[in-house]
Protein backbone atom coordinates (compact mmCIF):
# COMPACT_ATOMS: atom_id res chain seq x y z
CA UNK A 1 0.00 0.00 0.00
CA UNK A 2 2.96 2.33 0.49
CA UNK A 3 3.68 2.07 -3.24
CA UNK A 4 0.12 3.18 -3.95
CA UNK A 5 0.48 6.14 -1.58
CA UNK A 6 3.71 7.15 -3.33
CA UNK A 7 1.98 6.93 -6.72
CA UNK A 8 -0.93 8.92 -5.33
CA UNK A 9 1.39 11.67 -4.10
CA UNK A 10 3.21 11.83 -7.43
CA UNK A 11 -0.12 12.00 -9.30
CA UNK A 12 -1.48 14.65 -6.93
CA UNK A 13 1.63 16.76 -7.61
CA UNK A 14 0.84 16.61 -11.35
CA UNK A 15 -2.87 17.54 -11.29
CA UNK A 16 -2.11 21.16 -12.14
CA UNK A 17 -0.12 19.96 -15.18
CA UNK A 18 -3.03 18.22 -16.92
CA UNK A 19 -3.36 19.83 -20.33
CA UNK A 20 -6.22 19.64 -22.80
CA UNK A 21 -5.23 18.47 -26.27
CA UNK A 22 -8.09 19.21 -28.65
CA UNK A 23 -10.99 17.16 -27.23
CA UNK A 24 -9.32 15.23 -24.42
CA UNK A 25 -6.92 15.75 -21.54
CA UNK A 26 -3.30 14.70 -21.79
CA UNK A 27 -2.55 13.07 -18.45
CA UNK A 28 0.99 13.20 -17.06
CA UNK A 29 2.73 9.84 -16.66
CA UNK A 30 2.34 9.96 -12.86
CA UNK A 31 -1.45 9.98 -13.19
CA UNK A 32 -1.44 7.18 -15.76
CA UNK A 33 0.82 5.10 -13.49
CA UNK A 34 -1.53 5.62 -10.55
CA UNK A 35 -4.56 4.58 -12.58
CA UNK A 36 -2.78 1.49 -13.90
CA UNK A 37 -1.74 0.49 -10.38
CA UNK A 38 -5.27 1.03 -9.09
CA UNK A 39 -6.67 -1.16 -11.85
CA UNK A 40 -4.42 -3.99 -10.69
CA UNK A 41 -4.98 -3.43 -6.97
CA UNK A 42 -7.37 -5.01 -4.52
CA UNK A 43 -9.18 -1.67 -4.30
CA UNK A 44 -11.26 -2.55 -7.37
CA UNK A 45 -14.83 -3.73 -6.87
CA UNK A 46 -16.74 -5.58 -9.56
CA UNK A 47 -20.21 -4.33 -8.59
CA UNK A 48 -19.05 -0.72 -8.31
CA UNK A 49 -22.55 0.72 -8.85
CA UNK A 50 -23.78 -0.95 -5.68
CA UNK A 51 -23.38 2.24 -3.61
CA UNK A 52 -24.44 5.82 -4.29
CA UNK A 53 -21.29 7.59 -5.50
CA UNK A 54 -22.32 11.07 -4.41
CA UNK A 55 -23.48 9.86 -1.00
CA UNK A 56 -20.19 8.09 -0.33
CA UNK A 57 -18.13 11.09 -1.48
CA UNK A 58 -20.12 13.43 0.75
CA UNK A 59 -19.55 11.14 3.76
CA UNK A 60 -16.10 9.81 2.92
CA UNK A 61 -14.98 9.60 6.56
CA UNK A 62 -17.96 7.38 7.41
CA UNK A 63 -17.65 5.12 4.36
CA UNK A 64 -16.77 1.47 4.77
CA UNK A 65 -14.13 -0.28 2.67
CA UNK A 66 -16.62 -1.69 0.17
CA UNK A 67 -18.13 1.76 -0.43
CA UNK A 68 -14.68 3.24 -0.93
CA UNK A 69 -13.74 0.50 -3.38
CA UNK A 70 -16.91 1.29 -5.33
CA UNK A 71 -15.96 4.97 -5.53
CA UNK A 72 -12.37 4.21 -6.56
CA UNK A 73 -13.55 1.78 -9.24
CA UNK A 74 -16.18 4.20 -10.52
CA UNK A 75 -13.60 6.97 -10.83
CA UNK A 76 -11.11 4.68 -12.55
CA UNK A 77 -13.73 3.60 -15.10
CA UNK A 78 -15.25 7.06 -15.51
CA UNK A 79 -12.70 8.34 -18.03
CA UNK A 80 -13.94 5.71 -20.45
CA UNK A 81 -17.40 7.32 -20.49
CA UNK A 82 -16.73 10.98 -19.69
CA UNK A 83 -13.64 12.62 -21.13
CA UNK A 84 -11.82 14.57 -18.45
CA UNK A 85 -13.50 12.91 -15.49
CA UNK A 86 -10.18 11.88 -13.92
CA UNK A 87 -9.12 15.53 -14.06
CA UNK A 88 -12.32 16.62 -12.33
CA UNK A 89 -12.13 13.98 -9.60
CA UNK A 90 -8.45 14.64 -8.98
CA UNK A 91 -8.97 18.41 -8.81
CA UNK A 92 -11.81 17.95 -6.33
CA UNK A 93 -9.75 15.48 -4.28
CA UNK A 94 -12.33 12.69 -4.56
CA UNK A 95 -9.87 10.00 -5.61
CA UNK A 96 -7.19 11.05 -3.17
CA UNK A 97 -9.65 11.02 -0.24
CA UNK A 98 -11.12 7.65 -1.19
CA UNK A 99 -7.72 5.99 -1.59
CA UNK A 100 -6.34 7.39 1.66
CA UNK A 101 -9.46 6.40 3.60
CA UNK A 102 -9.45 2.91 2.06
CA UNK A 103 -5.80 2.40 2.99
CA UNK A 104 -6.48 3.63 6.52
CA UNK A 105 -9.34 1.15 6.91
CA UNK A 106 -7.25 -1.69 5.48
CA UNK A 107 -4.42 -0.88 7.93
CA UNK A 108 -6.86 -0.86 10.86
CA UNK A 109 -8.00 -4.35 9.94
CA UNK A 110 -4.49 -5.84 9.75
Amino acid sequence: MNDLLELLQAADDEVANIKWEEHHPEYPDAINKLMTALGKSDLMFKDYRKHNFKGVIENINKADLEQLKCVITAILRSERWVTGSWKTHLEKGHLQSAIKQAINLKNENV
